[in-house]
């Protein structure tokens, strides 16, 4: 079992700036893993959120990932005190517990099952992923929607689009606009719950693909506009949610121009806004928008108990198959089945 094995950082250890410089998110996550498997025969996967950067596994040298890591993310070198390790049996734990909400920086968050789900098809898609961590997978994915099924640890919205949306609906006017900037996953989810929150808001997009930018806003009814087109467009909007990729923050005060506080939404890794403009306006970054989630946990906390006994279920179940597995793996490996060749006796003449 000690063969598989953990390298992350999260938010229980790290803050959100930190998070930002070593996120391996994005076009990270393709030069991470073109470089690992360029220097070993990688078998493992990555999962790389808002919240978290782990890698997770197989035989293979811990320093040899926390150098290419530090060499995609352009450190000379990690911070090590921040980073956790697992082995073995305590790897598959965690992930379980990771996939059901219970490591989540809002506890119970929904989505990382589908954010599992995508770093799983990835990998498999574009690089290799052994059976038995496919196994693993699936087996996660089972432990979360298992708890989903027979919990209420996951119900209610407080997804941090979720409190966004909540957010902008208690504090800006029926009739101010509000601008979203991207066409990832968070922008989509802020679509999602903006319709379901305040459905009679205008909504407009801009994204550095335009034809992305045009796509969504077709699906969630809003206006979009080029992103060539930004700094101008951006003094008109009061209310701003921005989540692209970027190496280093990219909107300075010379993109908020209009007087008066605006509302900033900062849902980038790293940061999509300068500190200049944090200080200057209503800033809510992932730290600040998580605070606003601590009210509604308490419905969950005592679902807490019943979901690490389903993960402490899965777990064991998984640990009796591998422990078969082995069992059968080395029984063929001392115990081959021999070839027996049937003689055929030819009559003498």
């Amino acid at each position: 079992m000690y063969e598989y094995q953990i390298i992350g950082i999260n938010h229980r250890t790290a803050n959100t700036a930190l998070l930002s410089a070593v996120s391996l998110n994005g076009v990270r996550r393709s030069l991470f893993l073109k470089s690992i498997t360029a220097k070993t025969a990688f078998d493992g996967f990555l999962l790389s959120t808002c919240n978290r950067t782990e890698i997770y596994f197989k035989n293979q040298n811990k320093q040899t990932i926390l150098e290419t890591w530090a060499e995609t993310v352009g450190l000379a070198n990690l911070p090590t005190e921040k980073i956790y390790k697992f082995n073995g049996l305590e790897t598959v734990r965690h992930l379980f517990q990771v996939t059901c909400g219970l490591d989540s920086k809002v506890i119970g968050d929904n989505e990382i099952l589908g954010q599992l789900k995508e770093a799983f098809l990835f990998q498999k898609k574009n690089y290799s992923l052994s059976g038995i961590w496919e196994r693993i997978i699936s087996t996660a994915i089972e432990c979360g929607r298992q708890v989903r099924k027979e919990t209420n640890f996951n119900n209610g919205s407080i997804s941090t689009p979720y409190q966004i949306a909540k957010i902008i609906q208690k504090e800006t006017r029926d009739d101010e606009s509000i601008l979203l900037i991207g066409a990832g996953e968070m922008i989509t989810l802020s679509l999602k719950y903006l319709q379901k929150v305040l459905p009679n808001r205008k909504i407009v997009l801009t994204n550095r693909s335009i034809e992305k930018a045009g796509l969504l806003a077709e699906e969630f009814g809003a206006d979009y506009f080029h992103f060539g087109q930004l700094e101008s467009e951006m003094q008109k909007f009061s209310t701003i949610i921005s989540a692209i990729q970027v190496e280093k923050p990219f909107f300075d005060e010379s993109f908020l121009k209009k007087r008066g506080q605006c509302l900033l939404f900062d849902l980038g890794i790293p940061c999509n806004f300068t500190s200049d403009v944090a200080a200057s306006h209503r800033y809510f970054d992932l730290d600040t928008i998580a605070e606003f989630s601590a009210s509604t946990l308490k419905q969950r906390t005592e679902d807490v108990r019943k979901v690490r006994d389903i993960v402490d279920g899965q777990v064991a179940q998984f640990e009796d198959w591998n422990r078969r597995r082995i069992f059968y793996q080395t029984q063929k490996l001392h115990h081959p089945i021999k070839n027996h060749r049937r003689l055929t006796h030819q009559p003498t003449g």
